[in-house]
């Protein structure tokens, strides 16, 4: 393939990782022609096909199609893989590179300065869940880019335009991902060590996990709705109440000489929320000494 074959595939790929190689395979299985770049040449080549081409470089990939989506290391590998091209103008590029809130701000600037449409995204997924319907992925940015590539980016999974703020895809992978979702893995794995090597089964430690995340569904709504209306009143466990079960826990744990680190400082937290005086409120009063002060509205 050379430069001049512009506009020759519907999407470039920027970028051929474990999540990158997802969406190159998606997009070709829903028909749509893709070229794919990688620095790394052979994971480019590895996905060659009927309907997947492979670009030498960088600025031949952007130049062969209107939507392009970048899934690589950093912003700044973004910037430096796609600032030296001079033919950017009319497309649009879709960003799945994790980074920060400030980060996606700069990037759409940087794209506006060279006439190229922007998204921020991020992935709440993982590869495999890639063109399902578990596949959930956010958007966010100026709305009429969602507008024109809408269609193609839906058959990544369940595809969502979050908000006008570019922000804000960022923003809930940082909270729901980064600080969520890997906290509670990390704290589900502290305590699967500890019941396993105590001599629960596999089987029953399953089976009470599962159990366990059915109860959590209805506390997380309960909880996002007591955060955005800032009331924390509760006729079920008090704050106080998670303290004593926390307390004990950690004593348990550390007595048999396993780590508590994640729900230690889980009790630090309860622990502050005690002498700020919510011990008779719901814990969703952490609110309170987790954000001191009010966040804008995204």
């Amino acid at each position: 393939m050379s430069t001049d074959t512009v506009h020759a595939a519907d999407v470039a790929v920027l970028g051929c990782g474990l999540m990158g190689s997802a969406l190159a395979s998606a997009l070709a299985a829903a028909g749509y022609r893709v070229i794919v770049w990688n620095r790394t040449a052979a994971k480019a080549d590895a996905l060659r096909g009927e309907r997947i081409d492979v670009a030498r470089t960088a600025a031949e990939a952007a130049s062969a199609a209107p939507l392009l989506l970048a899934s690589v290391g950093t912003y700044d590998d973004v910037r430096d893989m796609l600032g030296g091209i001079d033919t950017l103008g009319g497309r649009t590029l879709v960003n799945f590179t994790t980074g920060t809130p400030a980060q996606a701000t700069r990037t759409l600037d940087w794209a506006v300065s060279r006439q190229l449409a922007y998204l921020d995204a991020a992935i709440l997924a993982y590869p495999q869940h890639i063109g399902t319907v578990d596949g959930l992925i956010l958007t966010s940015g100026p709305s009429p880019a969602w507008d024109t590539h809408s269609q193609v980016l839906g058959v990544l999974g369940d595809v969502r335009h979050i908000s006008e703020h570019v922000d804000a895809a960022n923003v809930l992978d940082a909270s729901m991902v980064g600080a969520f979702h890997i906290s509670a893995v990390t704290a589900l794995i502290e305590s699967v060590t500890f019941a396993i090597d105590r001599g629960v089964s596999a089987t029953e430690v399953l089976a009470v996990t599962e159990h366990v995340l059915t109860l959590f569904g209805p506390v997380a709504a309960e909880i996002v709705h007591n955060i955005a209306t800032n009331t924390h009143d509760t006729d079920q466990a008090t704050l106080e109440v998670y303290g004593a079960a926390i307390r004990s826990f950690v004593d348990t744990v550390s007595s048999d000489g396993h780590s508590a680190r994640m729900v230690s400082n889980a009790l630090a937290i309860l622990e502050e929320g005690e002498r700020a005086g919510l011990g008779s409120s719901g814990i969703s009063a952490l609110q309170r000494v987790c954000t001191p002060r009010p966040a804008a509205s995204i």
